[in-house]
């Protein structure tokens, strides 16, 4: 799942639905913190043969990754992989305390968890508000689209942007993107607590609430 511009929706959990050639050139890029979506990518049915893991690998120090399966990682032979900037002692070491925090605070499954609650929150905010057209969640890597049709899928973008000032003003950031300009992408702390996510809910119905009735959705 990509969230600035469009959603990759991986068919996860349908290997038959990708032949041989696909997955092995299938490589998923994460664009959030490394273990935003939640869970390890290698826990999936369909893994990916490699993940690439940037940003908050070193908490605001420019490093990433590439983190591989042991049998494929180990297929590379010496100097088969190389780059300019590679292995800076100060990112390095601050990639290492960071991931070292995420292991003692148990962050991915916390992700996980916290993650799985928000998601239920949003799914019941779509049973009562026909603008929320779809959900992408993973963890604490969540996107939202709005349409004014759920059955054309015409994009809601003037709503989605009355909604976004309306949860500026209220308190709750977060970035507007998408092709059509009507995707949410909700990519809260890690540490966020259930208290926080049922604020951002409230926000979230009330900013739905005002753009419906504006614009004569589900009317």
């Amino acid at each position: 799942m990509i969230s600035c511009g469009w959603s990759n929706r991986t068919p996860w959990d349908s290997p038959r639905e990708m032949d041989e050639d696909d997955l092995e050139r299938h490589i998923e890029k994460l664009a959030a913190e490394v273990p935003n979506p939640g869970r390890s990518v290698f826990n999936l049915r369909v893994p990916p043969f490699g993940t690439a893991i940037d940003k908050g690998l070193a908490s605001g120090l420019p490093i990433s990754a590439v983190v591989a399966a042991d049998e494929v990682a180990a297929s590379w032979g010496p100097g088969a992989h190389v780059a300019t900037f590679a292995a800076t002692p100060l990112a390095a070491a601050a990639g290492n305390a960071t991931l070292d925090v995420y292991e003692s605070g148990q962050l991915v499954r916390r992700a996980a968890d916290i993650g799985d609650y928000f998601r239920d929150q949003l799914e019941a905010l779509q049973q009562r508000h026909p603008i929320l057209g779809w959900i992408d969640a993973r963890g604490l890597f969540v996107g939202l689209e709005f349409v004014r049709d759920r059955v054309t899928k015409e994009p809601a973008d003037d709503e989605s942007g009355w909604m976004l000032d309306f949860c500026v003003r209220e308190g709750l950031l977060f970035e507007k993107g998408g092709y059509y300009y009507n995707r949410f992408q909700l990519i809260p702390s890690l540490v966020i607590d259930k208290e926080s996510i049922d604020r951002a809910t409230d926000i979230l119905d009330r900013a739905m609430t005002m753009a419906e009735a504006r614009s004569g959705i589900g009317g």
